[in-house]
């Protein structure tokens, strides 16, 4: 929640009270849905503009 709420990494750790970043990143963080479609956005708008620019 805390990641998808858009929560620095470091103010999640501190929250959650964890030693180190990487216990919450490897245990607690997973990629929200909303942000895997706006990275797969920006992936396929670069690579069909490139595309189109080298035709």
């Amino acid at each position: 929640m805390l990641r998808g709420a858009g929560t620095d990494i470091k103010v999640q750790q501190e929250l959650l009270r964890h030693a180190t970043i990487q216990s919450t990143m490897n245990i607690y963080t997973q990629a929200v849905s909303e942000q895997k479609r706006i990275a797969n956005s920006v992936v396929v708008g670069v690579l069909f503009n490139e595309i189109a620019s080298e035709a």
